[in-house]
């Protein structure tokens, strides 16, 4: 049996079990028994230490993080990728060659979900709300553009691990712009009409759809690209299929009625 599966806090309504099966069934894994559990963690370091103790013993394959994990699961690892090394935040993890070490998919997914969106972000202000591990992802990608990256937090004065040129601001300071080109979503707060009317183009890291602006992309495509990514590092070989599993969920998504 191959198990993989999801580290988090309350995440009973996450995707990701729907979105690895549609990735085992491209495989042709399915047939071998292959089973993508949730770790939904209660005693913080207790339950971390025995789940990576599941990786170690190849009782698990592989294994994906999320909030509020995706800095703090660093403490136990042997080894990071330069990218999640860079970032400070690590969503997939896999065990190999003696040692467990970190990956973070979630930058190519938003990479991949930015090409998506052919913006041209040049000169433009880009505004983050959130400064977890997801808004570390997005930062690093949006170095690739010459933008001018600006955090909104709550706790604008608790935040002090980000470069200097990277302006931060609290919900204060949103509410007095009027009109800019770009926002990126990367708390589970949904967004207020008051915040939206403000933004050209929005990128929300919650996958559930909103149909309000054309130029509205939520995150669906990231899932997709970042769980892919996580399971190319645990098979170790390309798998090329984004697409199809997108529309697969896309569409599912439509049927249930989950895009209202």
């Amino acid at each position: 049996m191959k198990k993989f599966g999801l580290l988090g806090k309350n995440i009973s309504y996450t995707l990701s079990p729907k979105l690895h099966d549609y990735i085992f069934k491209f495989l042709n894994m399915l047939g071998t028994y292959v089973v993508y559990d949730l770790f939904q963690v209660k005693n913080e370091e207790l339950e971390i230490k025995n789940i990576l103790k599941k990786l170690k013993t190849g009782e698990l394959q592989g294994l994906n993080v999320t909030i509020p994990y995706k800095e703090k699961i660093i403490n136990y690892l042997d080894e990071m990728d330069f990218i999640s090394k860079k970032i400070g935040a690590v969503n997939t993890v896999e065990y190999k060659n003696g040692k467990l070490k970190g990956y973070n998919t979630d930058y190519i997914g938003i990479i991949e979900t930015l090409k998506k969106l052919k913006l041209n972000l040049t000169g433009k202000n880009c505004y983050i709300l959130g400064s977890g591990g997801s808004a570390k992802s997005v930062i690093e990608a949006l170095k690739n553009y010459s933008c001018n990256i600006k955090i909104v937090s709550r706790e604008k004065n608790k935040i002090f691990d980000f470069e200097k040129k990277i302006e931060i601001l609290n919900y204060e300071d949103l509410k007095k712009i009027e009109k800019e080109y770009f926002l990126i979503n990367t708390t589970p707060i949904e967004l207020n009409q008051s915040i939206k009317i403000k933004f050209e183009n929005i990128f929300d890291l919650k996958y559930n759809l909103n149909k309000e602006n054309k130029k509205y992309e939520n995150g669906l495509y990231m899932l997709v690209v970042q769980g892919v990514s996580s399971q190319e590092i645990w098979q170790e070989k390309k798998i090329d299929c984004v697409g199809l599993v997108y529309d697969e969920l896309k569409n599912r998504n439509i049927e249930e009625g989950k895009n209202e």
